[in-house]
Order: C-alpha cells, then sequence, then structure tokens
C-alpha cells in the first residue's frame, strides 16, 4: 500500500493526533474523526438492528436509551451521507472496477464524478486557469519585465565576462580556427572588391600624380636633382679629360704627327687647362635658372604624360601588375599582424577592463530599447503562443491518473473533508435532538 493510501485511512488519522508538529486544528478534526467514523459504523451497523429486533425478541428499550439512539442514528446517517457524498466524488475510479457503492446502487453508480468528467473539468479548468488566475498577456509583460530587469542587475556583466571569458578558455582552437578562416576569407573579399585596377589607377591618376606634380615638390625635386648632379662634377672633369685625351691622340694619329711629340703635346694642353675653372663653371651652370626652369619643365610635362598614360589602355598590364602586388602585400601584411597577435586580441576581450566597462555602461543600455521593441512586436506573441496555459492544464489534468488526482486532494484536504464529515455528524444529532424535543 502506498503513502497516499495509508494518508486516506485510520492509520495517517491517528499518526496526525500523535504529531506534534501538526497545528491544532487539524489534529482535533483527525481525533473527531477517529471518534466519529467508528461510532457511526456501529451505530448503523448495530444499534440500528438492536432497535428494529428489540420489541420482536420481546425487549423494552427504556425511553432515555432509544432517545440516546435515536440522536446516535440521526449523527450517524448526517456522517454516513457526507461520507458517501465524498466518496461519490471520486469512487469508483474507473467504470469497470468493483466498488461498494456500485453493488449499493445495483449498478448504476458506475463511475465518480470527478473521473467520469475528467476531460471536461481538464478543460473548464484551463479556461480559468487561463482567463483568470494566469492570463497569458500578464505573464507575457511579467516575463519581459523580467527579462529586461536581467539587464540592470549589478551581477550582469560580471557573469557574462565569466560566461564569455569560459566559452574563450575550453574552446580557443576552435574560435581562433574559425575567424581565421573567416579573417582570410572576408580579407580577401574586401580586397577584390576595393582594391581594383580602376580603383589604383584613379588614385595614381587623381591622387599621386598631382600631389607629386605640385611647384613645391617639382622645386624640391629639381633642386635635389641639380645638386646631386653637381656633387658629380670631380668625376665629369675627370671623364672631359679623358676624352680630350683620347680625341686628340686620334686627331694626331690621323695628322701622321709623331706619337711621342703628340703625347707631349696634348699633356702639355692638359696640364695647361684650369681644371678648377671649368669645374665651378659646370656647377654654375647646372645650378643656374636656366637649367632649373629646364628641368621643372620637363617634370611638369612628366607628370602630365605619366597622368594621360595612367587613363589610357596602354598601362593596363601595369597597373592590373600593380593592383595584384598591392593586393598581396596588404594582405600578406595583415594575416602576419592577425597570426601574430590573434592570442592576445582573443584575450583582450576578456581581460580588458575598459571593454567590459563600455559593455555595462554603454552597450547594454543602448540594446535596451531593441529589446524592449522587439519583446513588443514579437516577444509577446511568441510567449502567448507557446505557453498554451488552458492546453497545459488540460493535457496535464487529463494524463493524470485519477488515484493520484484523488490522492493528492485527499492529501492537501483531508483536514476539510473530514470537518465536513464530523459537521455532518454533529448536524446530525443536533437535527434528532430537535426530533425528540419536537
Amino acid at each position: 500500500m502506498s503513502n497516499e493510501k495509508k494518508n486516506s485511512g485510520f492509520r495517517s488519522r491517528w499518526d496526525v493526533v500523535r504529531n506534534g508538529e501538526c497545528d491544532a486544528e487539524r489534529r482535533v478534526f483527525a481525533a473527531l474523526e477517529l471518534i466519529c467514523s467508528p461510532l457511526s459504523f456501529v451505530t448503523i451497523f448495530l444499534v440500528l438492528p438492536f432497535q428494529v429486533a428489540a420489541p420482536r425478541l420481546g425487549l423494552e428499550i427504556p425511553g432515555w436509551l432509544s432517545a440516546f439512539f435515536t440522536v446516535l442514528l440521526s449523527a450517524a446517517i448526517g456522517y454516513a451521507t457526507n461520507y458517501i457524498a465524498i466518496e461519490m466524488l471520486f469512487k469508483p475510479f474507473n467504470r469497470e472496477d468493483s466498488h461498494w457503492l456500485k453493488y449499493c446502487t445495483f449498478g448504476y453508480w458506475r463511475q465518480g464524478l470527478v473521473p467520469k468528467n475528467k476531460p471536461a473539468i481538464g478543460v473548464e479548468v484551463g479556461n480559468q486557469v487561463e482567463t483568470h488566475l494566469l492570463p497569458p498577456q500578464q505573464l507575457a509583460d511579467e516575463i519581459e519585465k523580467m527579462a529586461l530587469g536581467l539587464l540592470d542587475g549589478p551581477w550582469v556583466v560580471p557573469s557574462l565576462r565569466d560566461g564569455v571569458r569560459t566559452i574563450v578558455n575550453d574552446r580557443r582552437t576552435d574560435i581562433l580556427k574559425t575567424a581565421d578562416g573567416f579573417l582570410k576569407t572576408a580579407l580577401d573579399r574586401a580586397l577584390r572588391e576595393h582594391i581594383t585596377t580602376e580603383n589604383v589607377r584613379r588614385f595614381l591618376s587623381n591622387e599621386i600624380v598631382p600631389s607629386v606634380n605640385t611647384p613645391k615638390l617639382r622645386n624640391a625635386a629639381v633642386t635635389k636633382i641639380l645638386n646631386d648632379a653637381a656633387g658629380y662634377s670631380p668625376e665629369i672633369i675627370e671623364l672631359l679629360k679623358a676624352e680630350v685625351r683620347k680625341t686628340a691622340e686620334d686627331m694626331f694619329e690621323r695628322m701622321t704627327v709623331g706619337i711621342l711629340s703628340g703625347r707631349l703635346l696634348i699633356d702639355g694642353v692638359i696640364s695647361n687647362v684650369s681644371w678648377d675653372k671649368v669645374e665651378e663653371r659646370i656647377r654654375a651652370r647646372i645650378q643656374s635658372e636656366e637649367c632649373k626652369n629646364f628641368l621643372d619643365q620637363k617634370l611638369k610635362a612628366g607628370g602630365n604624360e605619366l597622368k594621360g598614360w595612367l587613363n589610357s589602355r596602354e598601362s593596363d598590364a601595369q597597373v592590373a601588375e600593380l593592383t595584384d602586388e598591392i593586393r598581396t602585400k596588404i594582405k600578406e601584411g595583415l594575416e602576419r599582424l592577425w597570426t601574430e597577435n590573434s592570442g592576445a586580441l582573443l584575450s583582450m576581450v576578456t581581460d580588458n577592463d575598459d571593454i567590459w566597462r563600455y559593455i555595462g555602461t554603454t552597450l547594454l543600455p543602448a540594446v535596451r530599447p531593441y529589446l524592449e521593441t522587439l519583446f513588443h512586436e514579437k516577444g509577446r506573441t511568441l510567449i502567448e503562443s507557446k505557453l498554451q496555459l488552458g492546453r497545459r492544464v488540460t493535457d496535464a489534468i487529463d494524463r493524470q491518473d485519477v488515484r493520484e488526482f484523488y490522492e493528492m486532494i485527499n492529501k492537501l484536504a483531508a483536514q476539510h473533508l473530514g470537518a465536513i464529515q464530523v459537521l455532518g455528524y454533529v448536524l446530525g444529532g443536533i437535527i434528532g435532538a430537535i426530533q425528540l424535543l419536537v
């Protein structure tokens, strides 16, 4: 026998009476039930037959005892009536069960009111719960408030941080591998979308060439070129000496002048030339305004020609090659930067206090309005559709075994059911006493 069944018998009532932890009201009604139940049984099955049989047996019952028996019988009937009524609520549990109520009613009462109408009861209880006790809209509002209230708790950011840290530590390899593949794919796509031959051509033509081909930069370039050229004047003088010597030797050789005398003449001429002055004049000529203006015009013309060349089809191959080189260099640099710093960047997500301070003070408050809108537009409808409290309650009652339901009711309301039976006993006794007085 299960504990629930024991709780419905006399043993459980006796245990309640002896249990000092139970409240006084429950213990009193349990004690009264222990008295009224057997007393009613004795009255109906012993006293009543004795009263009926006594006259036939020639036995005389004193008036006071007959009156007392009448009161007891009225009380017993009151108790039995309430007891039977309570029993009829649940028993028999199934139409096939054998039960004394079925036999007493000659087979009419085959199933208790609750099990017989359990489907209808489930539907009605479900409707009442959904309509009055727990309206879905009210529950959706409460869930929305609780969900949004989580964002205001001081423990939200630390908990979120601990969760992210755990995920990062447990799945660091997978995260880095996934991020690496995603980054390379995204980087390759971005480079191909933005660094195109047309963009490079436009950048060189509209930004680089105009920036380089300005008076200020041309002047700096001219000054640099001419200063570098002037710095090579000693080499130029040596070159001139060699060329003069070579030219003179060729000339004297054609004139059939003696080689020795010709060389002496050439050496004399070269020795008597003031090469320092020649070098100064060369320097002066190189750095003259005329040379500067000439070189500036050449650079300016060269810049314009370069711009025109960039905008022509002739530069397609060179610009395409430059574009590929730019893509490759940028990709290699960024991939190397990611490989060297990916671990540190991942750790920074969990270890950087500024990031989580920003999440708590700025990001979460910024997200809240969007969450509120999401809850209002989608959340309530979704919650209401998923809750379906009426159907859930109906299904739960329909699935529950009638015996379990009875034991649950008996366990929760045993005190009150017992009180109903005791009250029937008392009221029956009072009615019996009134009948005697009338």
